[in-house]
């Protein structure tokens, strides 16, 4: 899901991605809301995303707070979209890594993807969605995107005023 935020953003503000061999990860840079911007996509399993964001904040000199995260969550109804200021990783694993690797002093975007049946947490994550179900959700891929634009453009709270309430979808 957050692959799909930041394709949308590179297609938008003209960012192609190349490999970073030093960050196992592939990088594209645009500018956002007046800002040089690094759009990230780490190629490592999502469980072991925190070291190498923690790496390219590093190397980049860029301190936490000017990190934006988006993930998908199985907690939030599909389509659902909430902007949080900083927080533990609630149960999503990239999540967690990346907040035992950095700190959680981060605002993050979560995307939901609806509730998974008992026991099928894994194969819910996975699995392709329907066609109604692909509708709602590249909708929120699209207002997400919008939503770390504006964050870059307006802060955090401007986009949490904007994206975080059903209305203002």
């Amino acid at each position: 899901m957050g692959f799909d935020v930041v394709d949308v953003l590179a297609r938008k503000h003209g960012a192609t991605f190349r490999k970073e061999r030093f960050w196992n990860a592939l990088r594209g840079r645009c500018a956002l809301g007046g800002y040089d911007a690094t759009l990230l996509k780490p190629l490592s399993y999502v469980n072991l995303t925190g070291p190498v964001v923690r790496k390219v904040l590093e190397d980049l000199g860029i301190p936490e707070p000017e990190l934006m995260v988006v993930v998908d969550d199985f907690a939030l109804p599909l389509g659902r979209i909430r902007i949080r200021p900083s927080g533990g990783g609630g149960g999503h694993n990239g999540l967690t890594s990346i907040v035992r690797a950095v700190g959680d002093g981060f605002p993050r975007i979560r995307i939901g993807i609806g509730a998974p049946e008992p026991g099928e947490a894994v194969d819910h994550v996975l699995s392709r969605f329907s066609r109604d179900e692909r509708e709602v959700v590249d909708k929120a891929i699209g207002f997400a995107a919008e939503a770390v634009a504006l964050w870059a453009s307006d802060g955090l709270e401007a986009a949490m005023n904007r994206y975080n309430s059903p209305e203002g979808r």
